[in-house]
């Protein structure tokens, strides 16, 4: 996937930034894994058109590599 093959819009990738810095504020780090879990839940209540993996229920790793 490309950059300017985005998912999500700046605006939610920020939404799903400061979820994940107050998630780790409270817990602790997340994995890659559980990363992905939350974009696909974020992917899942947007209207947005999306290609994450429905049946693992998370977003690839190639999206993951991409914003980190």
């Amino acid at each position: 996937m490309k950059r300017n093959d985005t998912v999500f819009s700046t605006k939610i990738e920020t939404e799903i930034a400061n979820h994940v810095l107050k998630l780790s504020k409270f817990f602790h780090d997340l994995t890659s894994a559980e990363l992905r879990k939350i974009a696909f839940q974020y992917g899942k209540m947007s209207v947005m058109k999306h290609n994450f993996n429905r049946n693992r229920e998370e977003a690839g790793k190639d999206w993951c590599a991409i914003i980190s």
